[in-house]
């Protein structure tokens, strides 16, 4: 027997010995549940504190009005109870009309939209025989912030601050929901969602382009409904 012939034959056995294998890895492989959902709701957010130039200090504080917050993720169930999802996420944090600094109020106008992709996941249970599942998970991930700042309607063209920030997020959640039918699913939720402080550069009527500011945490609680859409 010639060394090809052995190592042909040798190839041949450690084929058939892989094939089994191979067959019974991929039926060990679990089958991916796909779905879609959107929710659309409502924000209120807390206080926000900024510094609107902080080479010579210019510290603001005061309230976001509440806001509308729009979410869309694609993810699949893991078994039973778990589901795991890519989620993508708009918030329209409007300023309220008044702001604060060291000296008084002010009247203000403009907003902070955020635009947030997070990755999430979500552990459903469900609620006694009552056909609805409860829910509860988290994510992290990262969101874009762009600031419009500007005082209020007396005078509109006084820009405080306009810039943006990439900053982490993170989000907390819990919920239930019923399946209506087959492969459709109404769902309600509240969502405790962050965005972690960042220093950015941007634009203000008094220092113009490139001024350094800073704007701290924000933090918002949702009330959303939606639907979620399997295969």
């Amino acid at each position: 027997m010639t060394v090809f012939t052995t190592i042909k034959t040798a190839a041949g056995i450690g084929a058939m010995m892989l094939l089994p294998q191979t067959a019974v890895a991929q039926d060990s492989l679990p089958e991916l549940d796909l779905y879609f959902s959107g929710a659309i709701g409502a924000s209120v957010a807390g206080d926000y504190e900024a510094d609107l130039d902080a080479g010579n200090t210019f510290p603001v504080w005061g309230d976001f009005d509440t806001s509308g917050a729009l979410r869309l993720a694609v993810g699949s169930t893991f078994g039973s109870s778990f589901r795991g999802e890519a989620e993508l996420s708009y918030r329209d944090m409007q300023f309220a009309d008044e702001f604060e600094d060291s000296f008084d109020s002010k009247d203000s106008a403009g907003n902070a939209a955020i635009t947030a992709l997070m990755v999430n996941g979500i552990y459903t249970m469900p609620i006694g025989s009552s056909g609805y599942v409860g829910y509860f998970g988290g994510g992290l991930g990262v969101a874009q912030v762009d600031v419009d700042f500007k005082r209020g309607p007396i005078n509109p063209t006084f820009v405080l601050s306009q810039g943006d920030y990439t900053s982490l997020a993170a989000q907390l959640r819990v919920g239930a929901e019923r399946q209506l039918n087959n492969g459709v699913t109404v769902f309600t939720d509240y969502t405790y969602f962050h965005v972690a402080d960042k220093d950015y550069t941007s634009f203000n009527t008094f220092q113009g382009a490139d001024t350094p500011a800073s704007f701290e945490s924000i933090n918002s609680h949702e009330i959303a409904v939606g639907l979620r859409f399997s295969r």
